[in-house]
């Protein structure tokens, strides 16, 4: 499980996930279980994309 204060490894993330609207529950486990995960939302544009986006990048070993 991920935890505060884990540096962030040195080398790319073992998946990058995106998606429209809110971030999907299996997001969060995956962020969860990951070695270090960086999720984030972008609240989007009020025209081109209402329901804003969410990111991922999970690193799954140091």
């Amino acid at each position: 499980m991920s935890e505060v204060g884990r540096q962030r490894p040195d080398r790319p993330p073992d998946a990058e996930l995106h998606g429209e609207g809110p971030t999907p529950e299996g997001i969060k486990v995956r962020a969860a279980e990951a070695y270090y995960a960086e999720v984030y939302i972008d609240h989007g544009d009020p025209i081109h994309a209402p329901r804003g986006w969410w990111h991922a990048k999970i690193w799954k070993r140091p």
